[in-house]
């Protein structure tokens, strides 16, 4: 965690685009216990102090809390956490999120499968209001409060094997379709030939 909120702050003065890739291991038992409250407990605190937050959240897991969604999907639930962490610590050093992206896996091993997540950001310099005044932390702008909903929103978890699955069974039926239109030519020339 420190790691990241350094790479954010000796980013934070960059003038154009920049991309963050963040993987880790995502199982909650291997989570410290005083950490993992407090990543969720922000993303609650933020559910609740912001309507736009609780909105995006309800019309997205169809859950009024972080509890009943760590319940049901205690890794979606974590990846979700992370990225409003990620978030809060951008904001903290005048970064505003452009794009988000986040996908999981599971590494099947000898031992116990556990999951992999990746998360894929991209980040720019935020405007700061030139009517703010300068404080001990950043007030918050308009874009923050953005970024709240879009990391909420834009949180897929998309399932690797499941997209690489799903995209070789299109392409198996884009192979079988090229198949028929050769036999159809095949059979269309065989008919010339008679």
């Amino acid at each position: 965690m420190r790691a990241i909120d350094e790479v954010l702050k000796r980013q934070a003065p960059h003038g154009g685009k920049w991309g963050l890739f963040l993987t880790f291991r995502n199982m909650k038992d291997e989570w410290e216990h005083h950490a993992l409250r407090k990543f969720l407990a922000n993303l609650q605190e933020n559910i609740d102090a912001y309507p736009g937050v609780r909105e995006a959240f309800g019309e997205k897991y169809q859950l009024g809390s972080v509890e009943e969604f760590f319940a049901q999907q205690p890794n979606k639930t974590i990846s979700q956490a992370v990225v409003k962490w990620v978030i809060d610590r951008a904001h903290a050093y005048a970064v505003r999120l452009l794009s988000l992206q986040s996908y999981y896996y599971t590494r099947y091993e000898p031992k116990s499968p556990y999951v992999i997540s990746k998360l894929l950001m991209t980040f720019s310099k935020g405007a700061v209001s030139s009517l703010t005044i300068p404080m001990k932390t950043l007030p918050v702008q308009v874009w923050m409060g953005e970024n709240l909903v879009t990391c909420i929103k834009r949180h897929t978890f998309g399932d690797v094997e499941k997209i690489l699955y799903e995209s070789s069974r299109d392409r198996i039926v884009e192979l079988e379709g090229e198949v028929a239109q050769l036999c159809a030519l095949v059979d269309e020339q065989a008919g010339q030939t008679v």
